[in-house]
């Protein structure tokens, strides 16, 4: 499959989902796990290699607009317990979807080291920086 509908694919996918928590608030948030593991797999399965390094941006930004879209569309930034709640969702599927990135980077042939490492960092520095900034999406601290 090429890889803008690949994109397009997974794109379909973590808008279908946070649309599906709007119209039933538990149902999107529980199915976050998967909904990262299918993303991830689905951008990391072609093993070209010269998409491993766009495979993982493409895949840390998706996961970054499907969590802002479950907590701002879905209804899921109603309190710090339920910011909690999806938060517990969105690392239970990072967890292992990293674990497969991680797996399906390292038995690319044909992709340089450094590129490896890379494609291995791209992803947490992105979500990272992403919940670091975003993570609570304009609720503010409440200390």
């Amino acid at each position: 499959m090429p890889f803008p509908l690949t994109i397009l694919l997974a794109l379909v996918i973590a808008l279908a989902n946070d649309y599906a928590d709007h119209l039933q608030a538990p149902i999107g948030i529980l199915l976050t796990p998967l909904v990262i593991i299918s993303i991830t797999a689905l951008l990391h399965t072609n093993r070209h290699p010269q998409l491993v390094l766009p495979a993982a941006v493409a895949t840390a930004l998706l996961l970054c607009l499907h969590d802002a879209g479950i907590k701002l569309y879905g209804g899921g930034m109603h309190d710090l317990e339920g910011q909690g709640f999806v938060n517990l969702f969105l690392f239970a599927g990072l967890l292992p979807a990293y674990l497969l990135q991680s797996s399906l980077v390292r038995r690319t042939q044909g992709v340089s080291p450094r590129v490896k490492r890379w494609t291995l960092w791209v992803g947490p520095l992105l979500v990272g920086s992403y919940l670091l900034f975003f993570g609570s999406l304009g609720l503010g601290r409440s200390y």
